[in-house]
């Protein structure tokens, strides 16, 4: 692995990508123990709920970041078409159907026929792929983004984007409300997220000064907090929780949703600490920018790989809560760990490979 960032890449850019990455894989960690009733309320539990809690913005951050570098940049709609097949329908095509084989717990391949495989995508059985299919949907919008959205003032950028966000705050309340989940559908999937997109890009019009910057992380740190507290009152014990919270169709708890209140002042509130984050000593230490910037280019491939190597810890090396007697404290961090490097280490190998490097699309070769 390369651990001397080249020249010419943005390090704040790519601390963005590796606080994500770190994001994605802790939520799945995570999952064995935070959603368990039966560790409620214990020390570790609390670990696990203030951990997820600060995991939580990590799809926020990298869809930010895609507006961050896309929307400014002059792209011929070919090449908008080229990012969408090369980077994001390829990789999705291949992981879709061997998620499909993966799932279905079969030794041939037999069952999955093209039938089958169009009605779980139309049934949104796509898992963790939905990022890639918000993904195709936001890059199908960008030329249209480009051409209305950075021909306006700051101002108005500010008010349409605002307007964005909150629209699609209270679309996802009113969904989980009603237990409706219309924008699961792979068609409307991108919609709610196109405010993030845009505060992305909106970042690069602003500045903010170093007391504007404390407010922000002070910000931050309440968001976290109430974060923490809500999921604690949400996934109380039957009897005392809010069961509304997480009504039967919903992929998470309300509280942990991407849109969610209290997710995205979050997300909204660290990316734009991250995004402006002074650099400069930490440049000049070569190992460690090197270090960040290998996770970063390779974060997609991990966002990929990761439940794989989860999947195969747990349910074929017995890496499981049930069958371990270890403290629950080591467990998260051995599995946190072993999921984070072998995912590492599979999307680096595989990105060394030109017959397996379109699998995962290559996406962060350049910014």
């Amino acid at each position: 692995m390369r651990l001397v960032a080249p020249p010419g890449r943005i390090l704040s850019v790519d601390i963005i990508r590796v606080v994500a990455i770190i994001g994605v894989v802790s939520i799945h960690t995570l999952t064995a123990v935070y959603e368990r009733p039966d560790f409620y309320g214990g020390t570790v539990w609390w670990i696990s709920n203030l951990w997820n809690a600060l995991a939580r913005p990590a799809i926020p951050l990298f869809v930010m970041l895609s507006g961050w570098l896309l929307l400014s940049k002059s792209e011929t709609n070919i090449q908008v078409w080229r990012r969408i097949i090369f980077r994001l329908a390829i990789p999705f095509g291949v992981f879709f159907v061997f998620f499909q084989y993966w799932d279905s717990g079969n030794l041939t391949l037999s069952n999955l026929t093209p039938s089958s495989l169009f009605g779980a995508l139309l049934q949104s059985q796509v898992g963790i792929l939905y990022f890639l299919i918000l993904m195709m949907g936001l890059y199908i919008l960008l030329p249209l983004l480009r051409k209305v959205f950075q021909t306006q003032p700051v101002k108005i950028k500010l008010g349409v984007t605002v307007a964005a966000i909150i629209l699609a705050t209270v679309a996802t309340a009113g969904e989980y409300l009603t237990a409706t989940f219309i924008f699961d559908s792979i068609f409307l999937i991108w919609a709610p997220y196109v405010g993030y997109f845009l505060f992305g890009s909106l970042i690069r019009d602003l500045t903010t000064s170093a007391l504007q910057k404390k407010f922000l992380l002070l910000v931050y740190g309440i968001a976290v907090v109430l974060s923490v507290y809500l999921s604690y009152i949400a996934l109380a014990p039957a009897g005392n929780s809010v069961s509304g919270f997480r009504p039967l169709g919903s992929a998470a708890g309300y509280f942990d949703h991407p849109l969610a209140p209290n997710v995205v002042v979050m997300s909204l509130s660290l990316f734009a600490l991250l995004a402006q984050l002074n650099t400069r000593l930490l440049a000049h230490q070569k190992r460690v920018s090197g270090g960040i910037t290998c996770i970063a280019t390779a974060s997609f491939g991990m966002y990929l790989f990761h439940l794989i190597v989860i999947s195969f810890l747990e349910h074929f090396l017995g890496f499981a809560i049930d069958t371990l007697q270890i403290p629950l404290a080591a467990y998260l961090a051995i599995k946190f760990t072993v999921a984070f490097s072998m995912a590492l280490i599979i999307s680096v190998l595989v990105k060394k490979s030109p017959l397996l490097r379109p699998i995962i699309g290559d996406p962060y070769s350049k910014h």
